[in-house]
């Protein structure tokens, strides 16, 4: 079917149906067909898995070529699965730098943990304390899994745990670009002093505690990076034009 014909059915659809372009989401199991298409018309997509386990010969040989360009998209030669990736330790500011970056790039903002709590309607603290560490964490590897099927680039802040999890480790280096943002053992406790948001730094000896977590984690958000950056050292206008320089150096050069 023509390019022209394909992108004008699928908003004559959204006519029909009386919805919004900006208000649809597009879910497909074919990327030259059902993806493409839609986001020529400018909707939102999502891309699955194929549905059907017998094809016609046609879809089995685009099936080929569809492989090989998902590869390629998925290693930085697109946007499609190329997120910017932000971790860090509690404190570290990746709801905040995630933020001004969505800003800066005109791309959406998505806090993992956000989309947790508000699929369970309670706090991550809350979670932790009915259900457990290994409940949260296995909500965290599901989150992660929709946002990988996600095709439209955001800008997402993961929790700070969520590295250290065997299971997260293939859908976070698929996920896109990870920016890592460092804090020394001083900015973390001066920002986490009080806090009682994290149930991991429950109890007494809360700075041995930060310590002891900090020296285990750091290895792994380093073994994550593509990009790493200080924060709680220079003013935040000055870590975000770092980032941003840094981001596309690292994209031009992937």
């Amino acid at each position: 079917m023509p390019i022209n014909r394909l992108e004008k059915n699928y908003k004559k659809a959204c006519q029909v149906i009386g919805i919004d372009l900006d208000r649809t989401i597009f879910i497909g199991d074919q990327l030259f067909t059902d993806i493409y298409g839609a986001k020529r018309a400018g909707i939102r997509t999502i891309l699955v898995k194929p549905i059907h386990p017998k094809e016609e010969i046609q879809i089995v040989l685009k099936r080929y070529l569809e492989k090989n360009s998902i590869t390629f998209l998925q290693k930085g030669g697109g946007d499609f699965m190329n997120h910017v990736v932000i971790i860090g330790f509690m404190g570290s500011g990746k709801t905040r730098v995630g933020k001004q970056l969505s800003k800066d790039l005109g791309l959406p903002f998505v806090d993992l943990e956000k989309i947790i709590t508000k699929r369970m309607n309670l706090s991550a603290r809350e979670i932790f304390e009915r259900f457990g560490e290994p409940y949260y964490r296995a909500l965290e590897t599901l989150a992660l899994k929709q946002l990988i099927q996600d095709s439209e680039r955001k800008v997402i802040s993961l929790g700070a745990g969520l590295p250290l999890q065997e299971q997260n480790e293939k859908y976070l280096r698929e996920l896109g670009t990870v920016v890592y943002l460092k804090g020394s053992l001083a900015t973390l406790k001066k920002r986490l002093e009080g806090s009682k948001k994290d149930p991991m730094l429950d109890g007494e000896d809360r700075d041995d505690k930060i310590k002891k977590l900090l020296k285990q984690r750091d290895p792994v958000y380093q073994k994550f990076a593509d990009i790493q950056v200080t924060t709680g050292e220079v003013p935040f206008e000055e870590l975000i034009k770092e980032i941003e320089e840094k981001l596309a150096s690292y994209e031009k050069n992937s």
